[in-house]
């Protein structure tokens, strides 16, 4: 279930902007929970290749975008 509702806000973000979606931006929170979360059905929609997450620098902002399969 918490996958499922991660992946709707995704869907939903991206439906209404076309902009960057960051795990700050999605998660909207300073809880650790609240990350935690968040945090744990990303890594299994990246697994399932849903959506798509990378990261520039250690430690750094986690960049979210749907997983786009090449023709």
């Amino acid at each position: 279930e918490l996958i499922s509702n991660v992946y709707t806000k995704i869907i939903d973000y991206f439906k209404t902007k076309k902009e960057k979606l960051t795990f700050t931006t999605l998660v909207n929170s300073d809880k650790k929970e609240d990350k935690i979360y968040t945090f744990i059905p990303l890594l299994h929609l990246d697994n399932q290749e849903k959506v798509s997450i990378s990261q520039s620098e250690p430690f750094g902002e986690i960049n979210i975008e749907i997983y786009q399969r090449k023709a």
